[in-house]
């Protein structure tokens, strides 16, 4: 059995211990040592290169390149983050952008329901907010004048206590006053408005009226009638 043999090497000669004997052996050189052979064919170069994943080899002169060692073998663990640098120096403004193209021109109108408006050249006019949006409360019926009393025009918007109130946000507190002529006319006077009083669309302090003529108050337009 080979748990039965002991073999001592210490120096020559070898023991070999069984477990009823023991031998020993002495060894001898019995060939001559040969001089040198010849030197041997250098080795072909070779050349390294790093892939995504390997360190590769090939021989110089080969086209294809073959693993020699996975990179992940060769990577130490992790090390730690550095320490955060400074905040570097604001760097310098940028240029001023080009200008940007000027935009389309618009135009409005009014329909008989809304406020419409499309770009200057456009066909379609594009509805922009009803009419009703922007309508303000009915006015109050005003009273009936006496012969030779002033009546006042005034906005709806105010409360007012005026002759004749008008739905307009364009006509201020006590607007105008029509007010009789001593030989049967009608005279407008406007009483410091701030979008004044046109007659015949030239703008007007004081002005007597004449049959037919088109009195705008704010954005408001009447027509005069002498009855």
């Amino acid at each position: 059995m080979a748990d039965d043999i002991s073999i001592v090497i210490e120096d020559e000669p070898i023991t070999i211990l069984f477990p009823d004997q023991q031998i020993t052996l002495t060894l001898t050189q019995t060939t001559p040592v040969g001089g040198l052979g010849n030197d041997g064919t250098d080795g072909r170069e070779v050349e390294l290169q790093t892939s995504l994943t390997h360190i590769q080899w090939r021989y110089v002169g080969d086209l294809n390149w073959l693993d020699l060692i996975a990179l992940t073998e060769l990577e130490g663990p992790a090390g730690a983050d550095g320490a955060q640098g400074p905040a570097g120096d604001p760097g310098p403004a940028g240029a001023d952008g080009a200008a940007g193209a000027d935009g389309r021109e618009v135009e409005l109108q009014k329909s008989a329901t809304h406020v419409q408006w499309r770009y200057v050249g456009d066909p379609t006019w594009i509805d922009l907010v009803p009419l009703t949006d922007i309508t303000g409360p009915a006015g109050a019926d005003g009273a009936d004048a006496d012969g030779g009393s002033v009546l006042f025009i005034d906005a709806a918007i105010y409360d007012p206590g005026g002759d004749i109130v008008l739905g307009d946000p364009n006509i201020s507190r006590q607007h105008a006053e029509l007010r009789p002529d001593g030989d049967g006319g009608w005279t407008v006077a406007d009483l410091g408005s701030t979008n004044g009083t046109k007659v015949n669309d030239a703008r007007v302090a004081e002005q007597q009226l004449r049959e037919g003529d088109e009195v705008r108050f704010g954005n408001t337009v009447m027509h005069f009638q002498a009855s």
